[in-house]
């Protein structure tokens, strides 16, 4: 656990650095004007990250629609703060090692149901009798009767890609469990943005309840299954296909 977040926050922070010293697109300059930045302080980040120009119509656009100063939409077309080829493939360099660092760590970390010692996936029918007992006192109904299900014992913290199921090309992420809600982190790695295409990033809360709704994709639903003797640190998660 801890090394998992160590190298968690070591590739963020690589992240956010890269991204620190890259030339800004058309999409951030369109951002940084929505955001209410001035037109002063957008020049000083052009001067010392350079724009990575032309300017596309959509974003000149855009920022005619949200009233952009000219004195900035004739800096990004007369090119004047455009980087030059060498910055351009520095950067792309920059965003490649990145990617790759990311891929294989989401690879690292990838939850199997043939190989995760502490979040396997099983199939419904090898729950544990304890699990029967702990639930059945609970007045629940015991994970092993929701048809087709597969327990995943899963470690917070830990993210659960939900390719292995068959679904879209996201990891789920339990960051907590609190006293009446989950605390939930959704990468998205098929919705890339930004110049250094980071997955887009959502963060969610659901009910504390047996069998609260996570996230679903087509007839599969990943569920929360409330069971007393759940592991410390753990969540146990069902995914069901109606």
């Amino acid at each position: 656990m801890r090394r998992f977040l160590s190298v968690l926050v070591t590739l963020q922070c690589g992240c956010l650095a890269i991204a620190d010293t890259l030339p800004l697109s058309g999409k951030d300059i369109v951002l940084m004007v929505r955001l209410g930045y001035s037109t002063e302080i957008i020049l000083h980040d052009l001067n010392t990250k350079h724009f990575a120009g032309p300017l596309d119509p959509s974003s000149e656009a855009e920022l005619r629609k949200l009233n952009a100063s000219p004195e900035l939409l004739d800096a990004l077309k007369n090119g004047q703060f455009n980087a030059t080829a060498d910055q351009l493939a520095q950067a792309q360099q920059k965003i490649a090692a990145v990617k790759t660092r990311a891929e294989e760590f989401t690879e690292q970390q990838r939850v199997t149901p043939q190989a995760y010692e502490t979040g396997k996936s099983i199939p419904t029918g090898e729950i544990s009798a304890q699990d029967r007992v702990s639930t059945a006192k609970q007045g629940q109904e015991p994970p092993h009767a929701v048809n087709g299900a597969q327990i995943i014992d899963l470690e917070i913290g830990r993210p659960l890609d939900l390719r292995q199921f068959s679904g879209p090309n996201v990891s789920v992420v339990i960051n907590g469990v609190e006293i009446s809600e989950l605390t939930i982190t959704f990468r998205d790695y098929d919705r890339m943005i930004g110049w250094d295409h980071q997955p887009k990033v959502t963060h969610s809360r659901v009910k504390k309840e047996d069998k609260s709704l996570i996230y679903s994709w087509g007839r599969t639903k990943l569920l929360y299954l409330d069971v007393m003797d759940t592991a410390q640190n753990h969540v146990k998660l069902g995914i069901v296909s109606e």
